[in-house]
């Protein structure tokens, strides 16, 4: 008993067990942090999958025979409940779908409206232009797209686009002073000049 003691009091044994101890908690902090990383990892993968189509799906609507109608109710559904991921895939498959330049438009204005819904200001935008390819007088798309610039801070874009609805006998005016205030706002005090010159 006393030999067990003696080799207990060495101080080389002392540290020969602390290396120990901080080997099996470092061990042991390694194997824990792999396990709670496969956990986050894992949630990660259902959050995202709850946004993702599966292919399946995909597949199904893109082979299936639903027209353009059924195609566009199913978006507007999922827009309603506020999955918007959802609703711009089958509105995309939908693109894909028809060859129709008025359901083409349809498809435009809708999906940018989802991309609006969902704070997507710049791909809204993008879509909106696009529908405005298509018929360039489509007073809809340009009200929206109005909007959107008006929230992108675009603000020359935007006395453009007012431009195009005082041509299409659109009452713009107090919406044209009130985009020149919040340009006249943008700018530093020292730009007088810029600021009597868009008076």
């Amino acid at each position: 008993m006393d030999f067990f003691f003696v080799e207990y009091r060495d101080p080389l044994v002392g540290l020969i067990i602390l290396t120990i101890l901080v080997f099996v908690v470092a061990v042991a902090n390694y194997i824990w942090k792999i396990f709670a990383n496969k956990d986050e990892e894992q949630k990660l993968e259902k959050f995202i999958k709850k946004f993702e189509m599966d292919n399946a799906h995909k597949e199904l609507l893109r082979n299936s025979s639903l027209s353009f109608g059924n195609l566009s109710f199913l978006a507007e559904i999922f827009t309603k409940s506020g999955e918007f991921e959802k609703a711009t895939q089958i509105y995309l498959i939908a693109l894909e779908k028809c060859k129709d330049k008025q359901e083409r438009e349809f498809i435009f204005l809708s999906l940018a409206k989802v991309y609006f819904k969902a704070g997507f200001l710049e791909r809204a935008k993008e879509v909106l232009l696009q529908a405005l390819k298509l018929r360039p007088r489509n007073i809809q798309a340009l009200k929206l797209l109005k909007i959107v610039y008006l929230k992108l801070r675009s603000y020359k874009e935007n006395l453009e686009l007012l431009e195009c609805l005082f041509e299409l006998n659109e009452d713009v005016q107090k919406e044209r002073d009130f985009i020149k205030a919040l340009e006249l706002c943008t700018f530093n005090i020292a730009d007088e000049e810029k600021k009597k010159k868009l008076l």
